[in-house]
């Protein structure tokens, strides 16, 4: 164990033996050879013909959608664009996968090797090629591999640079200190230079006068200040968080070294204020050196927690406008699946209703159906209903068609409130459910509820998105399988995907109706979300439905601990259970810790500024009790000057903080480049008031509260000679 880097052991990097590298090399194979078995048998799911479709376009075509639409990187895709050969098809999808995986084995053993020895690193890569979801995951024409591969490789690279046995690793922790002393210093260098200048005789003989700032400490803090706020917008340009740091750090000791001749900025309007204060303010500005530090010390403490509060409401905020919720808050949804090689054949609805009602608080359950194929049906396809999207956003139409809009577009979506990101969420897709079961699937309440529920009992379809419903109409599209196809030409991948209607895109072997029915958007539901039928009106269309979910009202918000319990229960019949429970905001506990690190530093330096300013105004307060000033006095004087530390270093910090935060949002906003729609909107700066009252108003209050509590309010009366 090296003592510098405590808390990490690392075994000796010896060189490999043969024999390890054999071993190593044996495993490996063994792994290609699990990859590579039955790696055709299964014909390609949605997921993994998307990545076929994707691969065989353009590698323009490749990076400008994927940038448009598709939330994966675009390497995966790319690269699978130029190993796939023309007539490749599962094989060759699956098998790019499969090397990715089997190359992640070595690095694992590397891993293990540079850990725990070469015995341990041999057994993690014996783990790692026999592991059955690393199997079925390299089997899978996804990007899953690749992603896990490069992974490994980082762990390992961390590895190397965690090592604290090199020289350049001491060196680099060395460095990290030293700049923090050499912060930490600074911070007080200013102040201990007033002091070391003071004229020593007048000092002790309390006739200290005014302390006045040197203009070139002026000048050099404005052009760190300047150059703080330079380096961190180079570092927002470029995207470096370290470079803006930096200037953050820099910007901040440019205010530290203005301090004093902020102080005595203030001071200027001492003028203007009662006796009180404007004796604090003077006693401020002449004893700077004991001032500057503590006001410096409140700003540093309330800059790092307004610029932490900052950030975390900017994303709260951000985060709760683009979350979508579908059901009502505290509604259960169980989902199952259904279908299998019968696709009229369901698992046992009761057992999953009892097993619900045994671990949860449900009220009532109802049942969600899918769309699937009538009897008789070929059965290799399945059906489908889908909403057709209206013209008032024309370039999601666009998009769901399969073209690619330009920048001009991509700005006027932007500013479409119908292109909203949250209306393309889910929103096409048409479920099969009961009138009754209408308020628990959409939280819809009063005669917006009885409304839609009529619609429904008269075959029409219930909309909770505007783009689906024009003049009270909804347009759905029935996608069939095409008796006359060739099952065997569709599995060989040949045709092409064909623009319908409404942004609907037809399968290869599937054919479309189009049929307009009576709808209702829903105004007082959750949303936006599934477009609903009942089972009526998809027997009318020519269609079938079948239970893939179960929907449950509950008396009382369920717990973590009761959704658990659901979940070992539900875990038999192949059910996953869901509690929906709303936007939940993430709290970053280390908030907490700068607001009381914040809080104590202020009342502290307060109360020290606060105790030498009182012992330095001794002399002033004698003459005043001699000319008869209210026993008062004192007190609001110490209270003053509670203020005048704890007030001025919140405000300075307070701006410190907001500017710290809003580069850091910054950097953000230009990651997502100009206008990026339908990608999510960047977010955007939101002032933290809870953290803002907090710092600027309780912590400063709570200061001079307690310089007005502790103080007596007796003026001294001294002798003097």
């Amino acid at each position: 164990r090296d003592a510098a880097g405590a808390g990490m052991t690392h075994a000796a990097p010896a060189a490999a033996r043969p024999w390890w590298v054999g071993a190593v090399v044996a495993v490996t194979v063994g792994a290609l050879v699990l990859r590579l078995v039955g790696i055709a048998e299964k014909s390609l799911w949605v997921d993994e013909a998307f990545s076929w479709w994707l691969a065989v376009q353009p590698l323009d075509a490749i990076w400008s959608y994927v940038l448009l639409v598709d939330q994966h990187p675009p390497v995966y895709y790319s690269l699978l664009h130029l190993w796939l050969a023309p007539d490749d098809r599962e094989t060759g999808l699956r098998v790019f996968s499969a090397l990715w995986g089997v190359a992640t084995v070595p690095v694992v053993a590397l891993i293990g090797r540079r850990v725990a020895g070469p015995v341990v690193g041999l057994l993690a890569a014996v783990l790692q090629a026999v592991s059955p979801l690393h199997v079925w995951y390299a089997q899978q024409a996804r990007m899953y591999t690749m992603l896990t591969f490069f992974a490994a490789l980082a762990t390992l690279a961390a590895l190397y640079l965690l090592d604290t046995r090199g020289r350049t690793q001491r060196e680099i922790r060395s460095a990290v200190a030293g700049l923090a002393v050499v912060t930490g210093l600074l911070a007080a260098l200013v102040p201990a230079f007033i002091t070391a200048r003071q004229d020593v005789v007048a000092s002790l003989a309390g006739r200290r006068g005014v302390t006045r700032s040197r203009k070139r400490w002026v000048v050099v803090g404005l052009a760190m200040a300047g150059l703080g706020a330079a380096i961190t917008y180079g570092g927002t340009v470029t995207f470096e968080t370290t470079i803006m740091l930096f200037g953050l750090v820099i910007g901040e000791l440019g205010l530290v070294l203005c301090t004093p001749a902020l102080v005595g900025l203030v001071a200027r309007v001492g003028r203007l204020v009662p006796l009180a204060p404007r004796i604090a303010l003077r006693d401020a500005a002449r004893n700077r050196a004991a001032a500057a530090p503590a006001i410096s010390a409140v700003m540093a403490a309330v800059a790092g927690s307004v610029a932490l509060g900052m950030f975390l409401d900017s994303r709260t905020t951000h985060e709760r406008r683009l979350y979508v919720q579908q059901v009502p808050t505290d509604t259960v949804r169980v989902y199952f699946g259904y279908g299998g090689d019968d696709p009229h054949d369901s698992p046992s609805l009761a057992a999953i209703e009892q097993s619900m009602r045994s671990a949860l608080p449900v009220a009532e359950v109802y049942p969600v159906n899918a769309t699937i194929c009538p009897e008789g049906a070929p059965e290799w396809g399945s059906c489908e209903l889908q909403a057709l999207i209206n013209d008032d956003c024309p370039q999601l139409l666009a998009l769901q068609s399969g073209e690619l809009p330009t920048l001009e577009e991509r700005r006027a979506a932007a500013d479409n409130p119908a292109c909203d990101p949250r209306n393309l969420s889910d929103t096409t897709r048409v479920l099969v459910i009961d009138e009754d079961a209408l308020a628990a699937f959409t939280g819809a309440s009063g005669n917006d509820l009885r409304a839609a529920r009529e619609v429904l009992a008269a075959g029409g379809v219930v909309v909770r998105s505007p783009l689906l419903i024009t003049d009270g109409e909804v347009t759905l599209a029935v996608l069939r399988p095409d008796p006359d196809a060739d099952p065997e030409a569709l599995a060989r991948g040949t045709g092409e995907l064909t623009p319908g209607r409404g942004g609907v895109l037809v399968w290869p072997g599937y054919t479309v109706d189009y049929v307009t029915l009576p709808g209702y958007l829903l105004t007082t539901a959750v949303g936006p979300g599934p477009a609903v039928v009942t089972p009526a009106t998809v027997a009318r269309l020519g269609l079938d439905s079948d239970e893939s979910a179960l929907i449950g009202t509950t008396t009382r918000p369920p717990t973590a601990a009761d959704e658990e319990r659901a979940r070992l229960l539900l875990q038999p019949f192949e059910a996953f259970p869901q509690v929906e429970r709303g936007y939940q905001p993430r709290y970053d506990e280390i908030l907490l810790v700068l607001l009381a690190a914040s809080a104590i530093i202020t009342i502290g330096a307060a109360a020290v500024g606060t105790a030498l300013a009182a012992a330095d105004s001794r002399q002033d307060l004698s003459t005043l009790a001699a000319v008869g000033a209210s026993p008062r006095l004192r007190r609001g004087l110490s209270v003053s000057q509670s203020w005048v530390i704890a007030g001025l270093g919140s405000i300075l910090g307070t701006a410190a903080g907001i500017g710290t935060a809003v580069a850091v949002l910054a950097v953000y906003a230009r990651q997502y480049g100009e206008t990026l729609w339908p990608v999510d909107p960047p977010p955007t700066p939101v002032m933290p008031w809870s953290i803002l009252l907090i710092t600027l108003i309780v912590v400063p209050g709570i200061a001079v509260l307690g310089a007005g509590l502790f103080t007596r309010s007796r003026l001294p009366i001294e002798r003097r000679l």
